[in-house]
């Protein structure tokens, strides 16, 4: 938000810059005097003038005809008056101080607390002014919904977002192009927010777009690792949810592949994993991005310790991790792994079934991936368990392959981790603890101990 402040030319201009300056640090100011030349060319100049605040002593007598073109230019907008009891009655007319709405008068001397409290009202103001006219009557049919914690892997996207206020009302509240708040995100999500929406044919360009340009991210050298990450977690969202909307294209593929191999590259044995599993979970919350993230990390890393063709292996497991759960519109389903998980009954009966269908439907996208193999049985049997107690078919840890095997254990971890306040070694460890009496023997056996000796690492 963009305010000017039009100085005096006396000794309260300082003082007032000070204390707009220390209370809204977020408030961008433009400074100028009246004298100063043509002030509508400073207003254009400037940008969007959402504020004025005026100081009101010394200023030349013409400043009603000067705030009227102002006025007209700009249109309704908040001013904060600062001046004494003579320069009330010397400028501000009655029109001016009777509309209380957009009008505040500091009176001088000068109280920091007043001018706080007169901008902080002009401010909730524009923002309530900013809101109804941003309200907008869409259907379902108009918009495309998008999981609310997708946002916190970006910080601006190219069109306005909306949240939906009633049954046909839709508020926009991030705008299209201009960086928004995670904490905003955040304090959404934290009111029970799942879904904000993009108008339909916006968020299919979004994809489109997007998924031409990222890839040419690929190519940049020597990016922090803090960076990288965010692109594979954008780079995930975007397969995902090109795939939901469209299908499975060269384009998804290219881009799928460039993922991989940079995750492979990113991982290596030297790699400090207990710096980069607290790069991935950066908020409490895990999403399925991250959880496709770490899922890959860690079988990365126990594939390096196993000294497999671990390229090929993880081509495999990294589309099984970014397809596994496509069709589950619930984040909360990464800390459920059983179908005798009292968890579960949480879910609607509609969450649920979708829930015991979503291996074999994810089964059915992967063989749509040309160059990857094996990926279709992997995501089959992901829900299995080394106690037989898994779905669909109940197999127990002797009758899945090795690297389905990694894959569940990688994948249980993950749910577990999802279900902590916040990582640590010794979070892991504890974890590791609890599944090694079911996970320690037939083919889980030799990743399971490799897991033990990751953290081992991580712990020292």
């Amino acid at each position: 938000m963009k305010a000017l402040f039009l100085k005096s030319g006396d000794d309260e201009d300082q003082p007032i810059s000070y204390l707009i300056q220390s209370n809204f640090p977020h408030l961008e100011v433009v400074s100028t005097e009246l004298s100063q030349g043509d002030i509508l060319d400073c207003i254009n100049l400037s940008g969007q003038i959402s504020l004025i605040i005026v100081n009101v002593n010394s200023q030349p007598l013409d400043l009603t005809v000067q705030l009227d073109q102002i006025m007209e230019h700009l249109g309704i907008i908040p001013i904060v008056f600062i001046c004494n009891s003579i320069s009330i009655k010397t400028h501000l007319n009655d029109e001016i101080i009777e509309n209380s709405k957009t009008n505040f008068i500091v009176k001088l001397p000068l109280k920091g607390q007043k001018l706080q409290e007169a901008i902080q009202a002009a401010i909730s103001w524009i923002k309530a002014t900013e809101f109804e006219q941003s309200v907008g009557e869409f259907t379902f049919d108009d918009l495309q919904p998008m999981r609310i914690k997708n946002f916190f892997i970006f910080n601006q996207v190219p069109y306005d977002v909306y949240i939906q206020l009633t049954e046909d009302k839709f508020g926009k509240i991030i705008q299209g192009n201009r960086p928004y708040s995670h904490q905003q995100i955040q304090s959404y999500a934290q009111k029970g927010v799942k879904y904000l929406y993009l108008k339909k044919d916006e968020s299919l360009k979004f994809l489109m777009t997007s998924i031409k340009n990222i890839s040419k991210f690929y190519d940049i050298k020597n990016v922090e690792k803090k960076k990288l990450i965010i692109l594979h977690q954008q780079s995930i969202f975007f397969i995902r949810e090109f795939i939901q909307l469209l299908s499975v294209t060269d384009e998804i593929v290219k881009l799928t592949q460039l993922f991989i191999e940079s995750s492979s590259n990113f991982i290596r044995s030297d790699t400090d994993l207990k710096e980069v599993c607290e790069l991935v979970i950066y908020n409490r919350s895990i999403t399925f991005a991250q959880q496709t993230l770490l899922t890959i990390y860690l079988a990365r890393s126990i594939l390096l310790k196993m000294r497999w063709n671990s390229d090929m292996a993880l081509n495999k497991i990294a589309l099984a991790a970014v397809l596994q759960d496509i069709h589950l519109t619930n984040d909360d389903f990464i800390k459920v792994r059983s179908i005798n998980d009292p968890y579960l009954k949480t879910f609607t009966e509609q969450e649920q079934q979708n829930f015991f269908e979503h291996p074999e439907k994810a089964a059915i996208i992967a063989r749509l991936f040309h160059g990857f193999s094996d990926v279709d049985f992997i995501l089959a049997e992901h829900h299995e368990r080394p106690t037989s107690d898994g779905f669909p078919k109940g197999v127990n840890s002797s009758s899945l392959t090795t690297i389905s095997c990694i894959f569940i254990l990688v994948n249980n971890v993950v749910s577990k981790l999802a279900q902590q306040s916040s990582f640590t070694p010794n979070v892991l460890r504890n974890i590791v603890n609890q599944l090694k009496p079911n996970f320690k023997g037939g083919n889980f056996k030799e990743p399971f101990k490799l897991l033990e000796k990751l953290v081992k690492e991580m712990e020292s």
